[in-house]
């Protein structure tokens, strides 16, 4: 084995243990132990996965450990699984206010882990797609659970899965033929799509912990961000025609 392999998986480990430590509590608040079984499996696949992921991509750390942006960003991806599972599975009551919390949470990470790259000096190749992967799982996740309760349209949901879809194969097509991803900066809808969408989870998670219905200013919101993500998809797609 890598001798450099043992300290990046006990990071991942510990920051792992940390992240379904925080959603137990959640969960066994939330929504009991049928919650807690459906996370676990979901960990494990996570946890799985981002070994499998990191071990193949040691020379893209920022050093001989994994490194304090990419543990956020690691546990962004762990902790999608109780918020997502939250979402589904807590009854009306207190303990959706605490699933609130941690998607609130999870949205302070996608901003922290940038910051702390940017101040350590730990922006990294790796750190660029990991950090994509986590919003893809926290996107598909949370839009899912709120689809699913008719808080927020099929159709963005629909095209949240259209995205992800395009972005990651694009993404690999992009790196296989050695395209500078700078090119991307070029794009000026992305930006504002993903905070609409932002916006349209927070008020959709936040009328589901109320107990409420979708409201008109949730039914706006929820539209917005599908066209302004219709408008990227199309931007995007225009770009990959022309790098081809």
């Amino acid at each position: 084995m890598d001798p450099r392999r043992r300290p990046v998986i006990r990071d991942l480990l510990a920051t792992g243990a940390v992240s379904i430590a925080i959603g137990t509590l959640v969960l066994r608040w939330a929504a009991g132990p049928i919650a807690l079984a459906g996370m676990l499996a979901f960990e494990a696949v996570v946890g799985v996965y981002l070994v499998w992921w990191t071990v193949d991509h040691l020379d893209e750390l920022p050093g001989p450990r994994l490194g304090w942006a990419n543990r956020i960003t690691a546990s962004r991806l762990f902790l999608v699984p109780p918020a997502a599972l939250g979402l589904f599975l807590a009854p009306p009551g207190a303990g959706r206010w605490a699933v609130l919390a941690l998607i609130g949470a999870l949205l302070a990470t996608d901003w922290l882990d940038g910051l702390v790259a940017r101040r350590l000096g730990e922006v990294t190749r790796f750190g660029t797609f990991l950090d994509p992967t986590a919003d893809f799982f926290f996107e598909l996740m949370l839009t899912a659970a709120l689809a699913a309760q008719g808080l927020v349209p099929l159709a963005l949901a629909g095209v949240v899965v259209l995205r992800v879809a395009l972005l990651s194969i694009g993404g690999f097509v992009l790196l296989e033929r050695g395209v500078d991803r700078t090119e991307l900066a070029s794009l000026v809808l992305g930006r504002p799509a993903i905070l609409a969408l932002v916006v349209a989870l927070l008020l959709g998670s936040a009328t589901w912990a109320a107990g409420a219905e979708q409201g008109r200013l949730l039914e706006w919101a929820s539209w917005v961000a599908f066209l302004l993500l219709v408008a990227s998809l199309g931007e995007k797609l225009a770009l990959y025609r022309r790098l081809r």
